[in-house]
């Protein structure tokens, strides 16, 4: 995979294309005409999408880039904590119910203003206290069945 950088301006400007990404837009097939927010939301959500990328990408102005972001596995730890105090309630939503999530950013998030946002981040680190009690409950009836 290509590595390329997004011209910051292109993270502010909604109604730019892509044709100020040449070898991006290539590689995603995007025509010239079409919205480069578009184009970012996918490299957002593409699974392929780098760490020093998703980077770039958390610094757009628009909510619904960020978002794209906040669930994705390769997003690291600091970018996660930047998007926890973004200014937009629908980003920190949407990383508070993120399955890519550290738990470090989700008790940020139960900290929040927003009491929507607490509440999501709460459940969401419930359902990862769960998992971990199931994990280690299949570890230890393993480990009891394998000593007998």
């Amino acid at each position: 995979m290509m590595s390329f950088q997004i011209d910051p301006a292109l993270l502010e400007n909604k109604n730019a294309t892509p044709r100020a990404c040449p070898e991006a837009v290539s590689q995603r097939g995007y025509s010239a005409g079409e919205n480069v927010l578009s184009w970012m939301r996918e490299v957002g959500r593409d699974a392929g999408t780098s760490a020093s990328m998703l980077r770039q990408l958390a610094a757009s102005n628009d909510p619904e880039v960020k978002i794209s972001v906040a669930d994705h596995a390769n997003a690291p730890l600091e970018v996660l904590m930047m998007l926890a105090s973004d200014e937009n309630a629908d980003v920190r939503y949407a990383l508070a119910e993120s399955h890519n999530i550290s738990r470090l950013v989700l008790e940020k998030l139960c900290d929040d203003e927003n009491p929507f946002v607490v509440c999501r981040a709460q459940r969401t680190l419930a359902r990862l206290k769960r998992k971990d009690t199931k994990s280690l409950s299949w570890f230890t009836c393993r480990a009891a069945y394998s000593a007998a």
